[in-house]
């Protein structure tokens, strides 16, 4: 299991955020608001070329883990600051380069998207369920089983993140376990984490069903097999929509999740 750092031996400051880039080449940065910061609201957006992504920080007194999904290359990073409404102030623009040391490590670590530690209750049922497993497709298989049988669907929380009353992000692996249920956003959140917990390269994607703002997620494994009624192809990054193959007959859950069309990705974490 990756425990993401913050070896603090490149460091960006400004009055609202301290951005530490020293762990790039890992696929990540880290973001922190200082006290004087408190209550603020920050965010930092992230790109590469016509690629970008935004990240509200948490504002919580500890380092923001911000993956770097568009591979190697030069990113421009860009603290906002929050003025009113819907405006926000640039703080800050600078950029780094990443020569990221593999095509997976965004994927392996937790971050602002999926926030767990090694002391994480979702990382101790990780490792519970899949102790006999012999191999990575063995792994997620239990895990997934495990989850199906475990954690269902929250139709009110997806009523409060519909109305606005909570945000739909905010939802940490270890509340979903706790709950024994979530939204799309929280099982796509859980399952990221148990499976980054055996070091098994896993995406969240979040962006639309249809017209409806939906998450789901990507596994990649070295071996193929079927989950949920999903066929997984070995060497491929390979769609997992645990809210729908749950909520449906495994005959169909490969042919809506495999459909492309079905799925508009925003924001990769």
């Amino acid at each position: 299991m990756l425990i993401p750092k913050s070896p603090g031996k490149l460091v960006i400051q400004t009055p609202v955020a301290a951005i530490d880039c020293s762990n790039a080449d890992h696929g990540y940065i880290s973001a922190m608001q200082p006290k004087a910061a408190t209550g603020k609201q920050i965010k930092i957006c992230v790109s590469k070329g016509k690629e970008k992504q935004n990240f509200s920080l948490i504002d919580n007194g500890v380092y923001n883990y911000i993956p770097l999904c568009f591979g190697s290359g030069k990113y421009d990073v860009i603290i906002y600051q929050l003025r009113s409404g819907i405006t926000y102030d640039t703080i800050k623009k600078f950029n780094i380069t990443a020569d990221i040391i593999s095509k997976f490590a965004s994927y392996l670590y937790p971050n602002t998207y999926c926030n767990y530690n090694s002391s994480s209750k979702c990382v101790a049922k990780s490792n519970e369920i899949t102790a006999n497993c012999l191999d990575d497709y063995e792994k997620t298989k239990s895990v997934y089983a495990w989850m199906e049988h475990h954690i269902a669907y929250d139709h009110d929380l997806a009523a409060k993140h519909k109305s606005g009353e909570l945000n739909w992000w905010l939802v940490e692996p270890d509340e979903t376990l706790n709950a024994g249920k979530s939204t799309c956003w929280g099982h796509a959140g859980l399952l990221a984490a148990m499976l980054r917990a055996q070091d098994i390269p896993t995406k969240i994607c979040i962006g639309f069903n249809g017209a409806y703002r939906h998450a789901w997620n990507e596994i990649y494994l070295l071996k193929g097999g079927n989950i949920g009624g999903v066929v997984i192809t070995a060497n491929k990054w390979t769609r997992i929509d645990f809210t729908f193959m749950t909520s449906n007959r495994s005959y169909l859950a490969n042919k809506f999740v495999s459909d492309d069309s079905r799925y508009a990705l925003d924001y990769i974490g």
